[in-house]
């Protein structure tokens, strides 16, 4: 064995051994939360704004700190609750998902708001989202996913 290799496999160990078994090996909390059930609502010319609806499943627990989208503006976890004999909607700051309990973003209840979108969205399109999540153990991450346009859920 090369010098060169040799001291490149002294620094590998050396490093690998600074950090828990498996760290280095896989990214972290990226499958904590499976997403299932993903659609944005379609829009016609001139419309600044939409609903996005999904379930989600944390296995471990994890709070739902919210959106970003490069199709809006804002993107928002809103909810509708009823205030007296109205309805309204509102911006909420999280939303907490209990382990292997799935949560529901859905018409009526909590769901994501796109706000003042950059363009029309089509059905059958995919836009781009980004989630983020903080872990039971009080990590910050994000899931990028791929959502359908559609009028209804898939």
């Amino acid at each position: 064995m090369s010098p060169i290799v040799k001291l490149s496999f002294a620094v590998f160990s050396i490093i690998a051994g600074l950090f828990p078994a498996g760290l280095l090996s896989k990214p972290l909390n990226k499958q904590d939360v499976q997403i299932t059930q993903a659609w944005v609502r379609p829009t016609v010319k001139g419309q600044m704004g939409t609903g996005g609806f999904m379930s989600l499943t944390s296995t471990k627990g994890a709070i739902l700190l919210g959106f970003k989208s490069p199709v809006a503006q804002s993107a928002q976890l809103h909810e509708m609750a009823m205030v007296g004999d109205v309805m309204q909607m509102r911006e909420v700051p999280q939303l907490a998902l209990p382990a292997k309990q799935t949560v529901s973003l859905a018409p009526g209840g909590h769901h994501l708001m796109l706000i003042g979108l950059k363009k029309t969205l089509n059905k059958g399109e995919l836009i781009p989202l980004e989630i983020k999540f903080k872990s039971a153990d009080g990590r910050v991450f994000e899931q990028t996913i791929e959502i359908p346009v559609s009028s209804s859920q898939p």
